[in-house]
């Protein structure tokens, strides 16, 4: 594994923080994280709306399945609601 050398969590990507001179993945405050990302516990967690993915977290498209659409009356009487 090769690690990126630190001075301070400046020196790291998002999503890592500065722990014994090198970047690690983790966060000290919310601006730690990506996008979609919120720091609990010291780690970056994806938040409400948002699902984990290789690449990072993606929003989830709530008007995917129809099930979840408020409303009633057929499909196009319906109204996609995201949270």
């Amino acid at each position: 594994m090769c690690l990126k050398l630190c001075h301070s969590d400046k020196n790291c990507l998002q999503g890592e923080i500065c722990i014994d001179k090198f970047c690690r993945p983790g966060c000290n405050v919310e601006n730690d994280c990506r996008k979609g990302e919120s720091c609990n516990n010291g780690r970056c967690e994806c938040t409400k709306g948002f699902i984990s993915t290789p690449q990072g977290c993606q929003d989830i498209d709530e008007c995917q399945n129809e099930a979840d659409w408020e409303g009633g009356g057929g499909k196009k009487n319906k109204v996609c609601v995201k949270s």
